[in-house]
Order: structure tokens, then sequence, then C-alpha cells
């Protein structure tokens, strides 16, 4: 498969790699002052869900490192400095580790998400719109690197998504449940909130 095919929305890509609603995503995101920072990317699975498709490589590669590894190495504003899988509490983990040379480029990457970062008055605003079943045309069955309305229906039945992003300072506003000092999160969990297929929640940070 064209490695460019692959290179998906990482979060959506991840989810619809098992679509049995088992996926745990948590990302963490620091940024500096001077538009650097780091990331952290980690991605888990049930091992029965991962046996079950072992034999599928178009779902399997997204759990190979040389895989990852190549997507993220043509990114030139990211720095992949951890990329590895490993198997724990019977569950196999995908996780991504780094540093962004380039912050802003870096946060639109589909790698990290494709978060848009532009400079307002107030300072810093950091969106992410979440795609949801209606902005999603469906795509044929045998195009798994697609996302479509009906994998994304399927995967969130079980989804969770924990996001945390911290700034070097003062966050002005957000659409974030939790905050504590320069670090806001959002914890969306589609077994608690059916609602997220529907109503992809907003995702935004405006800080100085």
């Amino acid at each position: 498969m064209d490695r460019h095919a692959l290179n998906a929305h990482i979060l959506i890509a991840l989810a619809a790699l098992f679509c049995s609603g088992c996926v745990d995503l948590r990302q963490e995101i620091v940024l500096h002052e001077d538009n650097t920072g780091t990331f952290t990317v980690t991605g888990a699975i049930p091992a029965g869900v991962y046996r079950t498709h072992a034999q599928d490589s178009r779902w399997t590669q997204w759990l190979d490192p040389g895989t990852m590894g190549a997507i993220c190495s043509e990114e030139p504003s990211i720095e992949l400095e951890t990329c590895r899988v490993f198997q724990r509490d019977g569950k196999y983990y995908l996780r991504l580790e780094g540093k962004m040379k380039d912050a802003k480029a870096a946060l639109a990457t589909t790698i990290l998400g494709g978060f848009k970062v532009v400079t307002t008055a107030e300072g810093m605003e950091i969106t992410l719109d979440l795609p949801g079943p209606e902005k999603t045309p469906d795509a044929p069955v045998m195009a798994p690197h697609k996302p479509t309305a009906k994998h994304i229906e399927s995967l969130v039945a079980g989804m969770r998504l924990d996001l945390t992003i911290e700034v070097p300072n003062e966050v002005i506003a957000t659409s974030a449940p939790f905050k504590r000092g320069k670090a806001v999160r959002w914890v969306f969990d589609a077994n608690k909130d059916p609602a997220f297929l529907h109503t992809p929640p907003q995702i935004r940070l405006v800080a100085r």
C-alpha cells in the first residue's frame, strides 16, 4: 500500500484499525515559547482483537514501528524519538514520542491530529474539528485507510480519547472541562456519551 495513503488522521486511523470499539487513545502535547515542543501518542487495543486481525496487514501495519517511523520521518517539523509496540495487561500498545521542531506545523500534520493553530489579538488559538459521519463520505469497503462514516460509527462505539495540551503561558479560554495551571485536558468516552458519534465535541484553546 502507498505509504502516503496510510498517512491519515492518526486518531481516526488507529481507531479505525480495529472497528470493535475497544480502542483507547491518549495524546499529550507540550508547547514551548519558541514554537517548539514535545508530544506523546499512545494507542491501546485488547490483545484478542489484535490477534483476530493479525493476518490483515492493512491494519496491523499501524502497529509496526518501521511503518510508523517511516511516516513520521517524512514530516520535517517532527523529530521522532520513540516508536515502539509492546504488550501489557492484556493489551497491545503503540507509543510515539518526539519533539516538535516547528510546533505550529507539527500540530497541523495528520500525525498529531491536524490541529489548526492561528495567532489572534489575544494570543494563540488552537482548534481541532473532529470529523463526524455527516462530514465523512463513504468509501469502498476495501479502502480501510480512508476513514468513512461507517468506519467511524463502528469505532466510536467504545472509543476513549484522552487529550492534554500544555501551553507556555496563560490559558485565556478553552472548551476543555479540565484545567490545571497551563495544561488543559479533554476526555471523550463514547461508552459514557453516545452523542460523541453524531455531535463531535469542540476542541478549542486560546492562550497568550
